[in-house]
């Protein structure tokens, strides 16, 4: 395999890079981090009692991640297949 038949994927890396990561984006993201973090909360967690900090917030940034970098329709995929569960544990 030559090394020009990987230049598409540098490209795809150079554009994830170039409009993944700009302010644009960090503000659309910063929309999905709070729906995601309200959404949560108030089905994880109850307004009083005890809760694992350490597992509720892993699993909150599995969560935003997953939704910022791979996107809504992939998160909700994800989430319905049953793998939020395995990796959230």
């Amino acid at each position: 395999m030559s090394l020009s038949s990987y230049a598409p994927l540098g490209n795809i890396r150079s554009a994830f890079f170039k409009d993944g990561l700009s302010d644009k984006a960090f503000v659309k993201y910063m929309e999905f981090v709070h729906d995601e973090v309200s959404t949560y909360f108030t089905q994880q967690w109850g307004d009083q009692g005890e809760a694992d900090l350490l597992h509720s917030l892993s699993e909150l940034f599995i969560l935003t991640s997953s939704r910022c970098l791979l996107g809504e329709e992939i998160r909700k995929r994800w989430e319905d297949s049953g793998m939020a569960e395995y990796y959230c544990k």
